[in-house]
């Protein structure tokens, strides 16, 4: 089983044909499009083992932590950032935790 991560990547339209290769190259068939415009595409995966030292993983955290506007984040099934690449913060990418109780 292992511990799964929520995995959530915007990378800028300049940088999608090489982001294209790179999943072909290491055969990531797990991540899809979640939103594409003219500034960024948006790449979702649920459910996955995204650990440091797996070999697709570290080529696509290091793929993000290299170009400009581009940024990751994984948030594992403890709702905890398991994973932090690039620059959320200029890509928009806000990380909200919310609770909602019924009544109130």
């Amino acid at each position: 089983m292992g511990y799964r991560s929520e995995v959530y990547i915007k990378i800028d339209t300049k940088y999608n044909s090489e982001f294209k290769f790179l999943l072909g190259v290491h055969e990531i068939d797990y991540l899809s499009i979640a939103y594409s415009n003219n500034e960024y595409t948006c790449y979702e995966g649920n459910g996955l083992k995204w650990y440091t030292g797996y070999k697709d993983v570290d080529a696509v955290n290091n793929f993000v932590d290299t170009r400009e506007n581009c940024a990751l984040v994984a948030i594992g099934e403890d709702e905890e950032i398991s994973a932090e690449f690039g620059d959320l913060e200029a890509t928009g990418i806000e990380i909200r935790k919310e609770t909602y109780i019924e009544g109130f």
